[in-house]
């Protein structure tokens, strides 16, 4: 980590530090636009404190990237120059070998056309089903990931080697 790095992190904390506490609640993702709990993209960092305090911040890419985990809310949330670029909903943690180690399993909706609840038993078919066929399927012994373009954002969807929801995340494209 450089210097500049490390002053940036440690700016961040400092900043969310007096962010009130909150307790866990239902993360609504919309994906048209693209929002969680109504906390739309190029949103400034200051309005996530509507989360709470989050568990873990960290500047990433050389400075340019803050990452906020709400560990007990199982959501992650990206910013650049402080305007949200990155929702991720943690579905399944203990499967989730990115995610914080005490990250909470988000318990969260999908708005899109109907409503589906978030769980490890959403299998790849149904999001297929949603979204129609993904520009991308990559596959290995260890995980599945499905892209989905929705205007100008992807909607990535990864799954355990079992088939079962592990993630969720949308960022442009």
């Amino acid at each position: 980590m450089s210097i500049r790095t490390f002053f940036q992190q440690r700016a961040y904390k400092k900043k969310v530090r007096d962010w009130p506490e909150r307790s866990s609640c239902m993360l609504e993702v919309a994906l048209d636009p693209p929002a969680v709990n109504g906390l739309k993209f190029h949103s400034h960092i200051d309005e996530a404190q509507t989360f709470g305090r989050p568990g873990a911040v960290s500047v990433v890419s050389s400075g340019s990237i803050v990452r906020l985990d709400f560990l007990h809310q199982g959501l992650e949330l990206e910013y650049e120059d402080d305007g949200l670029v990155y929702i991720g909903v943690v579905v399944s943690p203990k499967d989730d070998v990115t995610s914080e180690p005490d990250m909470a399993p988000a318990r969260a909706t999908l708005l899109h056309g109907a409503r589906l609840t978030l769980s490890l038993e959403i299998k790849a078919d149904r999001i297929i089903e949603i979204f129609g066929s993904p520009v991308d399927d990559d596959q290995d012994d260890e995980e599945r990931i499905l892209r989905h373009q929705i205007n100008e954002y992807t909607v990535e969807s990864e799954f355990t080697p079992d088939n079962g929801l592990k993630r969720l995340s949308v960022y442009p494209t």
